[in-house]
């Protein structure tokens, strides 16, 4: 009686581990925007930066930039970017606030994490930007916009 089952015991525990199968991550629909996916190439970067005491600061404006600059936005949120000034390429998983104003776009892979606002996106053109503010011990505040402008 014990060996019959340890027999059917088996067979149950190899039909449980062998009829597991792995689903698929549910993403929300709120994190994805199908409007990414593909590759988008960045062709400009915009850096402007203001000082509260300081007016009419010239804006730094870069086009040169390789096959090597992009992002790529594939289904499940999964998405590579590379960039020739870092000289790597990341690959990750990205998510947008499709109910944030304005937009939000971020991108992990492993420790490495950017953050973006999305400004606008069309079937040819995605521009991202960046803002950061510090204020010194004399309340002067220095704000750097850095906006992004990638072509699919």
């Amino acid at each position: 009686m014990k060996k019959f089952f340890l027999i059917v015991l088996t067979i149950v525990c190899a039909a449980l581990i062998t009829s597991c199968k792995n689903d698929p991550a549910v993403i929300p629909p709120y994190l994805q925007n199908p409007q990414l996916i593909g590759k988008w190439q960045l062709k400009s970067v915009e850096i402007k930066t203001e000082v509260s005491d300081i007016d009419d600061l010239p804006t730094d404006f870069y086009s040169d930039f390789t096959p090597n600059d992009y992002f790529e936005f594939k289904d499940n949120n999964a998405a590579m970017y590379s960039s020739s000034l870092i000289g790597k390429t990341y690959t990750g998983y990205y998510s947008t606030r499709a109910d944030a104003t304005p937009q939000t776009l971020n991108f992990k892979s492993a420790n490495f994490n950017i953050n973006f606002f999305i400004e606008s996106i069309s079937s040819n053109e995605l521009v991202l930007y960046q803002t950061r503010s510090i204020t010194d011990d004399n309340d002067v505040t220095t704000t750097v916009t850095s906006t992004y402008t990638y072509s699919h």
